[in-house]
């Protein structure tokens, strides 16, 4: 896992500063509700070879504080 670009507002939602997420991966573990991840990844995977670039994706997210948020991934 690799951060492409992690923005201001990245942070200010989730609470981790790039480089925390560069210097531990672990943290993706958890990024993601674990039951939202395998979903998300076979939606991306399927936009990704059907070549779709208007793609919607919902997941509950956990922040720094272990809050639960909902997020939408286009």
């Amino acid at each position: 896992r690799r951060i492409l670009r992690w923005s201001n507002k990245a942070q200010e939602m989730f609470g981790w500063a790039e480089a925390e997420l560069e210097a531990n991966s672990s943290i993706f573990d958890n990024l993601i509700h674990q039951e939202d991840f395998e979903k998300a990844q076979s939606m991306m995977c399927e936009a990704s070879a059907n070549k779709e670039s208007n793609v919607s994706i919902t997941t509950r997210n956990i922040t720094k504080n272990w809050k639960l948020i909902h997020c939408e991934w286009l």
